[in-house]
């Protein structure tokens, strides 16, 4: 089997529901944040990793400026991709829970709910 990058495909969808991307993270890859009504979220690609590097500390980097990202821009709500097998850090749940982001991870059994986000 292979995979089916759905983000690309809620990306398509935001765009078309009137999300527009901030133009300050239009050429970084990796998250997409996006902006409605003044209303910010964060979409994140599927993470490439340095197979190379220690797993644990790659995504713990990513993680880490993810939160930055987050809080430079008032987050509230980001989606992450999901049927992967990476499980998302606690310390980032905390982080989330903590200052009430919601975290949606983005499936093939939800991804036609999200049409209305």
């Amino acid at each position: 089997m292979i995979q089916i990058d759905l983000i690309e495909i809620l990306l398509k969808r935001l765009k078309s529901t009137g999300w527009i991307q901030n133009g300050g993270y239009a050429i970084r890859e990796n998250p997409r944040v996006l902006d409605r009504f003044g209303i910010r979220i964060a979409v994140v690609k599927p993470i490439r990793i340095d197979p190379f590097k220690i797993l644990q500390d790659e995504i713990d980097k990513f993680f880490t400026s993810l939160i930055s990202i987050i809080k430079k821009n008032g987050i509230k709500n980001i989606f992450l991709p999901g049927g992967g097998p990476i499980p998302i850090p606690q310390f980032f749940l905390d982080f989330c829970r903590e200052n009430g982001i919601n975290i949606t991870v983005v499936t093939d059994e939800n991804i036609d709910s999200l049409n209305s986000f």
